[in-house]
């Protein structure tokens, strides 16, 4: 989706150190990320493909944004806290950083979507919005009426919402092609 839109895009298999996504769900799935992707090891290998992507010739070493999806867009906002350079963060219905005040290392405009069915995550909201003016950080977000968890994620028919999928798309391209592209 992101080439179809001009941009060069990186997934990480943030599983790859216990053999790759598709080896983790061969043997029974996913019972806890996080314990198979350590916040250390997410870390890390978010670093390494922003540096990998910063040597493509087809990219602008000072034009790089990160987005993810449920838990990859809790890593997205966890790592623009860790991570300079970045020009844009485009966050899923993800968790926010843990503790919130990380967000004052933020060096990129923040662009998030939640779901309006969706309290836990959604339910952060208000304390995220804070902590953002509180450091004078751009974050601009909007919560889709009637929207579930994952609601982006068309491979999940009970959380797929085709009207908030597409609005939350268009927003982000637009965004990214502000933050990136100029």
């Amino acid at each position: 989706r992101l080439a179809k839109e001009g941009f060069v895009g990186l997934g990480v298999d943030y599983l790859s150190r216990k053999g790759g996504t598709a080896k983790v769900n061969a043997t029974g799935g996913i019972e806890s990320i996080s314990a198979l992707a350590p916040q250390e090891t997410v870390k890390e290998n978010t670093q390494a493909a922003v540096a990998y992507l910063r040597t493509l010739k087809e990219v602008r070493g000072d034009q790089i944004g990160i987005m993810g999806f449920c838990w990859g867009g809790g890593q997205a906002f966890y790592n623009a806290t860790q991570l300079s350079g970045l020009r844009a963060v485009v966050v899923f219905y993800g968790r926010a950083p843990n503790p919130l005040d990380l967000v004052q290392r933020i060096e990129a405009p923040v662009l998030a979507h939640y779901g309006e069915l969706d309290p836990r995550i959604s339910g952060q909201v208000p304390q995220v919005e804070a902590a953002m003016k509180k450091y004078n950080k751009p974050f601009e977000y909007k919560i889709y009426p009637k929207a579930r968890h994952a609601f982006h994620s068309d491979e999940s028919p009970t959380n797929y919402n085709p009207e908030a999928a597409k609005e939350a798309w268009g927003r982000t391209v637009e965004f990214l092609k502000q933050k990136l592209q100029s």
